[in-house]
């Protein structure tokens, strides 16, 4: 079995390295386009320092797309006559596309450079702010970004903002003025920053995740009290997520009952412990009205003219459930919650750390 990439600043020059290829045409038997995309991969080899297994290194070597034979028949096609093409594939990044250990697989990558050069569009549909995975989609090449669990849609190829949805300084003194009661941690998203009076939870993990792997921009600003913060700051805040130890089912309904909002109630316990920080805990992710990855997913369709049967999405986490329910082809890999898997229509033999994606992604698509 392959180790796993990880990928750092001397790697970042090899993912670029990597998708050097897709801007030379093949079909005009230039020396670098014939040759091109192997060096590339050789180079990225090396440089990583990937111990392949012999499948995906002999098919490499040959020019050949990476198959895994260990999984179910994963070369199904979707291009022969009667089957509806995959045009875009949105797919989550959190245990979907990066495991646990922040790490991403070289087969990961190169499905993601396969649809790239096929002229599918890899979008990154993601729960993390713009500015936080900014520079990771860049490095993926991934053509548009659904941010914030569906308050933004950035066309990554031009920079051009689609949609964006914000939360009301009403919604926010309302949702924190009951988490308080509860003595309960409150964080917030603006465009490029997280607000919050203490680094413990989500935004503790962020804070970690944002100079390795992702390389980010995002700040973070420490308040002595959030809601007096915002009186007299009144920024524009895209999510707002609540945090405990212990259950938030309580708050989460009494939310609900007073509010229109979306909230989704994530745990990171037991086999979902959340091993960046070593804490298990419970979180209320807190969105406008009617802003989840589905809703945004079918803004970007529709911006782009694609149907629902063009649509491949990709997930893990609950806040997936909707997207896949309602894409073409919805995916859960096998590391997904439960709840994912029993609307998908099909769960991955491979989990995110054995490329569960790239699993899917073969499996639908041929190239």
């Amino acid at each position: 079995m392959m180790r796993l990439w990880k990928m750092s600043n001397r790697n970042s020059v090899s993912i670029t390295l990597l998708f050097l290829g897709m801007f030379w045409d093949r079909h005009h038997h230039t020396l670098f386009g014939y040759f091109g995309d192997r060096f590339i991969f050789w180079y990225l080899l090396g440089q990583s320092q990937i111990i392949p297994n012999g499948v995906f290194w002999d098919r490499l070597k040959n020019g050949k797309n990476y198959t895994n034979r260990n999984s179910c028949d994963i070369m199904a096609k979707s291009n022969q006559k009667g089957e509806i093409m995959i045009r875009l594939v949105a797919s989550d990044v959190d245990g979907t596309i990066i495991g646990e250990n922040n790490q991403i697989t070289s087969q990961n990558l190169k499905a993601i450079y396969d649809m790239t050069q096929s002229h599918i569009d890899f979008t990154i549909c993601t729960g993390k702010p713009y500015c936080m995975v900014k520079n990771f989609c860049k490095d993926l090449h991934a053509s548009y970004g659904i941010f914030g669990n569906g308050n933004q849609i950035i066309d990554l190829k031009t920079g051009k903002e689609i949609f964006r949805k914000t939360l009301s300084q009403e919604d926010m003194n309302t949702c924190i003025s009951l988490a308080k009661k509860e003595n309960l941690h409150i964080h917030l998203y603006t465009e490029n920053e997280v607000i919050t009076s203490e680094l413990r939870y989500m935004d503790l993990r962020n804070f970690i995740l944002k100079d390795s792997l992702f390389h980010s921009d995002l700040k973070f600003r420490i308040v002595s009290d959030i809601q007096e913060y915002i009186h007299q700051n009144q920024p524009t805040v895209f999510k707002l997520v609540i945090s405990s130890p212990s259950s938030l089912s309580n708050l989460q309904e009494e939310l609900e009952q007073k509010m229109n909002l979306t909230i989704y109630r994530i745990n990171k316990s037991h086999e979902y412990k959340d091993k960046i920080i070593n804490k298990e805990y419970e979180y209320l992710d807190i969105t406008p009205n009617k802003t989840n990855k589905s809703e945004a997913l079918e803004i970007l369709s529709q911006y782009l003219k694609l149907s629902s049967s063009e649509v491949m999405a990709i997930g893990d986490n609950l806040n997936d459930i909707e997207m896949i329910q309602n894409s073409g082809i919805g995916v859960a890999v096998a590391n997904a919650y439960d709840a994912v898997k029993q609307v998908a229509n099909y769960t991955t033999a491979n989990s995110v750390d054995d490329s569960g994606f790239a699993e899917a992604v073969y499996k639908y698509i041929s190239f």
